[in-house]
């Protein structure tokens, strides 16, 4: 195993600064995926030894390793498992592996003692198994004490949100079992990245009744999902409810719900979280700053749609054509076809190929000159 130094030199490294996922992957570079558990158990899960390991070596009892290290060990193969199952193509040697039935632990054998990873992958078996009662006489089987901490991790791997669900509720009415705030967050995040927005709800309902406390990742996440959504009603209770916990929104939450805000026509409190951003000099995206000219200039405040433009000429952030469409856009429907024509001047020096929107723009604005015409244009009677 000399030649695989490297690699678990390079896993190890990739543990320390928070790239496993890296790790792993360049691990899986140098063996197949099928065979890095068998390495990792066989070489760090016990004392190495170079002989190589007959049928009668893999049935003896390991000797004894450092908690430490045995550890590592597990959390790795348990990484190394979830990202194989999230590639397409799995080897027959590991699907053959998972999909095994567990024989039944000798009686004097003590479940408590048993390994995290055989108990975890377990675990995720019986989350496939859609009886309730099946999945209790599997419990019962295997003589397995259901945790908070192993519920969080399914939940965190678990791909299918419908499967996770169930099993999250199966597990909440276990006698002696209770979810824990991680079990929680980690349900919240899988039913908003499915967009699963019913089930959601459900659950946010279960944890009012049963008074589970909202923490700051929980909110943020809340926040982030409903403002995906477009639900700027639903975000803003959230973000009440952070701000209540004395917690200030980081910048990507405060913009979120600037956006939303501006989308949902809420324009003064849009610009009330806009001064916000610029008194703590978080930065602001030319996205951002269309979201909100659009909704200003939608809702007809053509002074504000300046102001803003003005401030963000000040912080450096480049227009745009879709930038320049909305600003002509609001002069033109405003009338103000001077401004509009010193805009337009100043998207062509900018080299900006004028969009549509800026052409409707534009003629807008010098579409009302034929009523009321500028001091030393010509009028039609002149022509």
């Amino acid at each position: 195993m000399k030649s695989l130094k490297l690699q678990v030199s390079l896993l190890t490294l990739s543990r320390k600064e928070g790239c496993l996922h890296v790790g792993f992957r360049l691990f899986s570079a140098a063996a197949g995926a099928e065979t890095i558990c068998d390495i990792l158990q066989r070489e760090y899960g016990a004392s190495p030894s170079d002989a190589p390991l007959v049928e009668a070596d893999r049935e003896r009892k390991p000797l004894a390793v450092p908690s430490i290290r045995k550890a590592f060990v597990e959390e790795t193969i348990l990484a190394i498992n979830s990202i194989v199952r999230e590639t397409p193509v799995e080897s027959n040697a590991m699907l053959q592996e998972q999909t095994r039935p567990h024989s039944q632990a000798p009686e004097n054998e003590d479940p408590n003692m048993r390994s995290s990873y055989g108990v975890y992958r377990l675990l995720l078996e019986i989350c496939t198994i859609t009886s309730w009662m099946d999945r209790d006489t599997e419990m019962k089987k295997f003589q397995l004490v259901l945790r908070p901490t192993q519920v969080a991790w399914v939940l965190k791997v678990q791909r299918d949100s419908a499967k996770a669900w169930d099993f999250f509720s199966w597990a909440a009415r276990r006698t002696g079992y209770a979810h824990d705030q991680h079990c929680y967050a980690n349900m919240i995040d899988l039913l908003g990245r499915s967009s699963d927005y019913s089930c959601l709800e459900s659950l946010l309902s279960e944890m009012d009744r049963q008074h589970v406390p909202h923490n700051v990742i929980m909110l943020n996440r809340l926040i982030d999902i409903y403002t995906l959504k477009g639900d700027a009603e639903k975000a803003e209770l959230f973000f009440d409810k952070l701000k209540a916990l004395e917690s200030q929104p980081n910048s990507y939450v405060i913009k979120s719900m600037m956006e939303v805000f501006a989308k949902a026509g809420r324009c003064t409190r849009a610009l009330e979280l806009f001064q916000v951003m610029l008194e703590r000099r978080h930065f602001i995206g030319i996205k951002s700053y269309n979201n909100l000219l659009e909704s200003l200039s939608r809702n007809g405040m053509v002074n504000s749609v300046l102001r803003i433009y003005g401030r963000m000429k000040e912080c450096g952030t480049m227009a745009d054509s879709t930038t320049y469409g909305i600003l002509l856009g609001a002069l033109g429907h405003a009338g103000m076809p001077v401004k509009a024509m010193e805009l337009w001047a100043e998207m062509v020096q900018q080299g900006m190929k004028p969009s549509l929107e800026a052409y409707n723009g534009i003629l807008a604005a010098l579409a009302g000159c034929v009523k009321a015409p500028l001091q030393g244009w010509p009028s039609e009677a002149d022509t």
